[in-house]
């Protein structure tokens, strides 16, 4: 019998180590011996840097992005690789026998597991805020706030739009927003002093004079604390109504997590070594799969400041490539074809980051070169295409 190895989730993580794996194997002649497969409970890979052009629809309908450019289908994807694909919610798993039990009943038993279940929206426990928000995190909550902002502007094309929080998918939702409908009173509250707390100084002040030319409100260092219908309060008591929440301010790992055998760092994430494997809650626990974690719901450190990394595309496909190339050492070295295994580690390092901030109105920060504007929004176009040649979309 051949031996499984499982990828669970098929973000930018889970879908590079698979497609790297299947590559390797491929190469190395061992298919008949070793399947590749994918699980996920949607249909389809969502480019994520690009949802919020999905949840607000442009002004004038011909300059709408087509839905193609952010789902893509997996059997689409996969249709020329041996990776297989199987949709499925998984119900539990069984770390200590090796086994996944799906909910619509199926058992897949697996030698090898890569985790890259992704995140969720984090609500923070504040009264009102769920049931009175759409979130923005995959593209069912895209097409809801789509169909929402359509509706509401064009019965009142001067509506309130509040967006709760200050980083990355925030700032291009209120800015896209105001961009596209001028007449919306469109308000970002963010809890820390600033937005896009974490990044550069340099790359802050064009995304903040952007928003300020649009005429987005900026009320930083205010916490929202409770929402009611069209009314959310923040710390200090000040109340502001909207029509619409939007809310950017957070993500956490899937709670099922808390529920394995498996290091759990406070905020609930994976703790994971420099290979990307998955730690043991105690030294002498025994895990049959090998058992490794990429993606949002790992945690992974920087070694000079001590504070976990945040979670963005780039190092979730690198850290796709290190479990692939770890597994197929541990495969080698299991078949005979390697004495020695070389593990891979994954490296902190900075990566390109861009924001769009209404229209094609774009900044990135490339190293230590800040660039914006048009030529910006090229560069962020590239590498869109290069990703989807990577992975044959």
């Amino acid at each position: 019998m051949k031996k499984n190895i499982i990828v669970l989730g098929g973000g930018f993580g889970g879908l590079r180590a698979a497609l790297s794996l299947a590559h390797d194997l491929k190469s190395a002649r061992l298919l008949d011996r070793y399947a590749v497969t994918l699980v996920d409970r949607h249909e389809c890979h969502v480019y994520t840097p690009l949802l919020y052009e999905i949840a607000i629809p442009p002004s004038q309908p011909s300059r709408a992005i087509s839905e193609d450019r952010v789902e893509l289908r997996f059997k689409r994807i996969l249709a020329k690789t041996p990776v297989q694909f199987l949709q499925g919610e998984v119900a539990a798993l069984d770390l200590a026998r090796g086994d996944i039990h799906l909910a619509h009943g199926e058992e897949l038993p697996c030698d090898y597991l890569v985790l890259a279940p992704g995140s969720e929206t984090n609500y923070f426990g504040i009264p009102g805020l769920e049931k009175n928000s759409l979130s923005l995190k995959t593209f069912a909550d895209a097409k809801k706030i789509q169909t929402t902002i359509a509706e509401l502007f064009s019965k009142n094309p001067a509506a309130r739009i509040l967006v709760g929080g200050g980083g990355p998918t925030g700032v291009e939702v209120a800015g896209e927003i105001r961009f596209n409908y001028p007449r919306a009173k469109v308000t970002i509250v963010e809890a820390m002093p600033t937005l896009l707390t974490g990044f550069s100084p340099r790359f802050l002040a064009p995304v903040v004079k952007r928003l300020r030319q649009l005429g987005v409100e900026i009320v930083a260092n205010e916490a929202i604390t409770s929402v009611a219908k069209n009314k959310a309060v923040t710390k200090t008591k000040r109340e502001v109504p909207f029509d619409l929440l939007i809310w950017t301010g957070g993500v956490k790992a899937p709670d099922f997590l808390k529920t394995l055998p498996l290091k759990i760092e406070p905020h609930g994430r994976m703790e994971v070594a420099a290979a990307m494997l998955c730690l043991p809650q105690s030294p002498d626990l025994k895990i049959a799969p090998m058992v490794y974690a990429v993606g949002d719901s790992v945690c992974v450190y920087d070694p000079q400041t001590g504070k976990p990394m945040p979670g963005v595309a780039p190092a979730a496909i690198e850290q796709g490539e290190v479990v692939a190339e770890n597994i197929f050492e541990d495969i080698l070295h299991a078949e005979g074809m390697k004495q020695k295994r070389r593990r891979a580690a994954y490296k902190i390092k900075e990566h390109p980051y861009i924001l769009s901030v209404g229209g094609r109105w774009t900044v990135a920060k490339i190293g230590p070169v800040v660039m914006t504007g048009f030529l910006a929004w090229l560069f962020e176009r590239a590498i869109e295409i290069d990703y989807r040649l990577s992975i044959g979309a």
